[in-house]
């Protein structure tokens, strides 16, 4: 028999920032670090015989505690990767749930019948993951394997296997660095358990994001009282009067170092309501590959609530 441990990768920027991004390699966040050190102590009395991942980075961060922990090699396989999801990569969820709205009901609730062009489909995902684990069975009999991977994948998995592809709800969710035992005997894989995830205290689980998530858009040319209200504000906060305050000259001084791209002055909105803005100065210090930020606000309903 061989024991086949799903390991969902640890907290990553995409899961924190509620955006897209599956094929797209986001690192590991600070608390995702922690969740795979709670990982490995969960695997210290458990025999691994091999350790896998997908070779994006957030799931081989992962699988490095446990070959570290076993002094093991790691074998990457990008069969193993989270789903492409096309022109949707790296967007924040509530844009594409604002852009898409259909689509993107499709996609969290029954991907068998979701579809988008430029992106993989369902089936495709849950062929190929599949048929990397069976690989990988074949190559480690009567062993005990890791195979570090992805939400979406994994709940790909068990529908291919276990509940069919057009019943995504019965797959569960697995949350970051959660474990799914799967088991492979005389031909056939079996489920042993899914989704434990009874090695992270409450310290170590991320707080549920908001009901609805933040959709993003640039700050165009016809925003400039926008622009010039927040400024205010932040001005009036920062120096307890408006004296010396010049909005026209900070909106000039944004449409200069924003240059052309419009992604670097933008916008959150809760449905229609706007909660704040960021500007970004993609030239200051590039050569020192430094990001600089003038402008980071939100308005006064929504501050000090982890935004």
């Amino acid at each position: 028999m061989v024991k086949l441990y799903l390991i969902r990768h640890g907290e990553a920027e995409g899961n924190l920032y509620r955006q897209m991004d599956g094929s797209y390699d986001s690192a590991i966040t600070e608390l995702g670090r922690r969740q795979i050190q709670a990982l490995g102590h969960r695997f210290q009395d458990i025999p691994l015989d091999a350790v896998y991942s997908s070779n994006l980075c957030r799931a081989m961060e992962t699988a490095a505690v446990l070959c570290r922990l076993k002094k093991l090699a790691l074998h990457t396989d990008p069969r193993l990767r989270e789903v492409s999801v096309g022109p949707w990569e790296h967007q924040p969820f509530g844009t594409v749930a604002e852009d898409y709205p259909e689509e993107a009901q499709l996609f969290s609730f029954d991907p068998f019948h979701w579809h988008l062009d430029g992106a993989e489909t369902f089936q495709a995902v849950a062929e190929r993951a599949v048929a990397a684990l069976t690989d990988i069975v074949h190559s480690h009999e009567d062993q005990s394997v890791a195979v570090c991977t992805h939400g979406f994948l994994i709940r790909s998995i068990l529908c291919k296997l276990f509940y069919g592809l057009d019943h995504f709800e019965l797959a569960g969710k697995s949350t970051n660095t959660a474990v799914t035992l799967l088991t492979w005997e005389h031909g056939t894989f079996s489920l042993a358990f899914k989704h434990d995830a009874s090695h992270l205290d409450e310290t170590l689980q991320r707080l549920p994001p908001y009901p609805k998530d933040l959709c993003i858009r640039p700050m165009g040319n016809q925003a400039v009282e926008e622009y010039i209200r927040y400024r205010k504000d932040a001005w009036q906060v920062v120096y307890g009067s408006l004296r010396g305050f010049d909005g026209p000259g900070f909106w000039l001084d944004a449409q200069r170092t924003i240059g052309s791209d419009p992604a670097a002055m933008v916008v959150g909105y809760w449905g229609t309501t706007p909660v704040g803005m960021i500007q970004l100065n993609p030239s200051r210090d590039a050569e020192k590959y430094v990001g600089y930020i003038p402008f980071l606000y939100l308005r006064e309903p929504f501050r000090h609530q982890g935004l």
